[in-house]
This record gives structure tokens, sequence and C-alpha cells, in this order.
């Protein structure tokens, strides 16, 4: 398995579930895709080059971007309302 085994889409729901439990990116993608640690930085890496997080500081405490939000579409509209109201 790789990074590419990991899908954008996977990121960006890790990304909502990191915010609502006070949790690293990577770890909450670790737990979601069964991928390693490494793998699933590299796939945040990308995820972040295509547009899809963004951050400040630390790339494990970026949050989605209006195109990584249109990505979850609106099966997570109540993920997404979540991670507005932190």
């Amino acid at each position: 398995m790789s990074a590419k085994d990991i899908s954008d889409e996977e990121v960006c729901r890790a990304t909502v579930y990191a915010w609502e439990d006070g949790i690293y990116i990577h770890w909450a993608l670790r737990d979601l895709s069964c991928q390693s640690e490494t793998d699933c930085i590299h796939a945040i890496e990308r995820a972040y080059r295509r547009g899809f997080l963004d951050y400040d500081v630390s790339l494990w405490e970026a949050w989605l971007t209006d195109r990584g939000r249109q990505l979850l579409g609106h099966e997570d509209r109540e993920l997404l309302q979540s991670q507005d109201d932190q």
C-alpha cells in the first residue's frame, strides 16, 4: 500500500474528524485508511498541493478549503458544520 491508495476525499474526511476529536490529521487519517503514518503524511501533503487543505503553522492542524468542502459534498454537511463551530 502507498499514499496513492488514499484518496483526497479520505484526507478531507479525516480533516473534519480530526477537528471533531481534537487530534492531528495524520492520526485521524491513519485510523480511517488503515495505512502507515508515512503514507498518510504524503497523502495530506498531496491534498494540500491540490488545494483541498490550507494551514497556518502546521499541516497537521490544517483545515478544509472551499475546494475541500466541495469534494465532500452534501453528505457531510453536519461534519462541515462542526468544523465551522471550532
